[in-house]
């Protein structure tokens, strides 16, 4: 239940991401400074698992993590780890080679289904996906910058989602940050589940997080996706 864009700027690469959760989740903790390993990394820390969904080190590496609702069906885990961790885990990273290197089956075998996303300025996204069983990676081509999950109608709720950024953002012309963050803003005319800026009876986008990978790296978050608490925190990045 989350959606992620992501474009190059004159500024960098630029990630965008839409947390969903259950009502009943704790909140996360805001934005901050934290170490890996040595490493330092900026990210949201989620309270109930200790991890987290997006964040990005001094290296440029930025590492992004959404549901896999299928995998959970088909392949259930008795005592999963928080997928959170495994963000943490790679802000060790200096490159998505290296992400790849740390990413094996006996690593994951502990957690259900999620699609990881590794990403550097001027490299190619790699793309993770874990349904329990099997572990795959792929390169994901450029032109595809938007990714988004759904728990309920996720068919219908997904291709209205990528019409959308479609529509509001590719169609638009050269895609900048104002188009990413009005998309991440959007809502369906009749069905708040459809939108992308989601809300359900169970569920609803609970933040907003704008990620800039730089000469230094920021991360803004909105505590919620109508903008009540904002936090801005930057890194330097590592000159490579």
């Amino acid at each position: 239940m989350c959606t992620i864009t992501w474009a190059e700027s004159p500024e960098g690469l630029e990630i965008f991401f839409n947390r969903d959760e259950q009502r009943t989740r704790l909140s996360a903790e805001a934005p901050g400074v934290h170490l890996q390993d040595g490493v330092k990394y900026l990210a949201a820390i989620d309270g109930p698992g200790g991890g987290t969904w997006l964040a990005a080190n001094e290296y440029g590496l930025a590492v992004a993590i959404l549901n896999y609702y299928a995998a959970q069906v088909t392949a259930p885990v008795p005592d999963p780890a928080s997928r959170g961790r495994l963000v943490t885990r790679f802000m060790a990273c200096q490159s998505p080679g290296e992400v790849e290197q740390e990413m094996t089956i006996e690593k994951v075998a502990n957690y259900r289904g999620f699609i990881l996303l590794a990403f550097q300025r001027r490299q190619e996204v790699l793309q993770f996906t874990w349904d329990g069983r099997s572990l795959e990676k792929e390169t994901r081509p450029f032109s595809l910058q938007v990714l988004s999950t759904s728990s309920v109608k996720t068919e219908q709720v997904l291709a209205y989602r990528y019409q959308a950024y479609r529509r509001q953002v590719l169609d638009q012309g050269l895609p900048d940050r104002e188009a990413h963050k009005a998309y991440h803003h959007s809502q369906h005319p009749e069905d708040p589940a459809y939108s992308v800026c989601m809300a359900r009876e169970d569920a609803r986008t609970v933040s907003f997080s704008h990620l800039v990978l730089g000469e230094d790296i920021q991360l803004s978050y909105e505590a919620d996706a109508q903008g009540v608490q904002v936090h801005l925190d930057t890194i330097d990045a590592v000159q490579r």
